[in-house]
């Protein structure tokens, strides 16, 4: 009983710490004006990302409830093939992916996208990516 007990505490614990960095990224998504769209998931979580690269899209969409998998299909890499443009529908053109750990803009005008990319040096880069293109 009191390993259980301790297990729960723990994993109540971590839950809380994880979630709670989603109000600082919130703020900072807020401040762009596009549209917000909330997961629990960090994007860029290599567990997730495992996770997600040994049961696949379908194996997550069949079991996991509706109302969550709704949250984090933006997360799972390669669902804009799986939506197409029906996310942007709903979200708006361009958007923000608020999570515990990072914002991800999704952009889905061509003429954003083409200024984007034209002054991509004035905009930030992931460190992981970054130290991997050795740019850091």
């Amino acid at each position: 009983m009191k390993t259980a007990t301790t297990t729960l505490i723990l994993f109540l614990s971590f839950t809380i710490w994880y979630l709670s960095a989603i109000p600082r990224y919130y703020r900072l998504a807020r401040k762009t004006g596009l549209p917000l769209y909330f997961t629990p998931v960090n994007p860029s979580n290599p567990l997730w990302l495992i996770i997600v690269s040994v049961l696949g899209y379908d194996a997550i969409a069949r079991f996991m409830p509706k109302f969550l998998f709704d949250r984090v299909k933006l997360t799972i890499p390669g669902w804009e093939y799986r939506c197409k443009y029906t996310m942007n529908h709903r979200l708006g053109v361009n958007f923000v992916l608020v999570s515990p750990g990072c914002n991800t803009i999704f952009i889905g005008d061509p003429d954003l996208g083409n200024t984007i990319l034209i002054r991509r040096k004035e905009f930030g880069r992931i460190e992981v990516a970054a130290r991997t293109l050795n740019l850091l």
